[in-house]
């Protein structure tokens, strides 16, 4: 499983920065804040190609306003309830659920150009419905699947789906 992150994570790595090649410098992601009660692990993105080594940003630091930053350290698993609406804490969310759920992703508070990926790491089906998302319709995801969205101002907008 820890061969799985490894890999993931530079995949995602990697992804980020072609996206943010493909947003242009003054468009990149930004990195918000940190997750309260946790450190966040973090690189500075410092051109569109290469990254290097970032710190460690604690709970409450403020980050500069322009300054890009790539996350790549998951917050803690959302447990999903039927019907729920959850609020990632992190650009890579995983979400569990102790049956075959239906959740709602909210939309209020984000950030133009954030990226969020979820990622079910529970053996039931976790659906994200079609709501605060510009998709192609509910999205069920099974254990390992992954979604990747960009918030457009509005909605989530998606970008892609993993069925592993």
């Amino acid at each position: 499983m820890k061969q799985f992150f490894d890999k993931f994570s530079r995949w995602i790595v990697a992804l980020i920065v072609a996206l943010a090649a493909a947003l242009g410098a003054a468009g990149g992601m930004t990195y918000t804040g940190a997750i309260a009660g946790k450190a966040s692990h973090i690189y500075q993105l410092t051109t569109v190609t290469s990254m290097i080594a970032g710190t460690s940003v604690a709970a409450g630091t403020t980050v500069a306003a322009g300054t890009k930053y790539v996350a790549t350290k998951s917050a803690a698993a959302i447990s999903c309830a039927n019907g729920a609406t959850i609020t990632p804490v992190s650009s890579f969310q995983e979400l569990t659920a102790s049956g075959t759920v239906e959740v709602t992703v909210t939309a209020t508070s984000r950030t133009t150009g954030e990226i969020l990926i979820l990622w079910n790491s529970a053996a039931q089906a976790i659906t994200i419905k079609d709501v605060n998302i510009d998709g192609t319709g509910d999205l069920a995801l099974s254990q390992y699947d992954t979604a990747m969205y960009i918030f457009n101002g509005t909605k989530w907008a998606q970008l892609a789906t993993s069925n592993n």
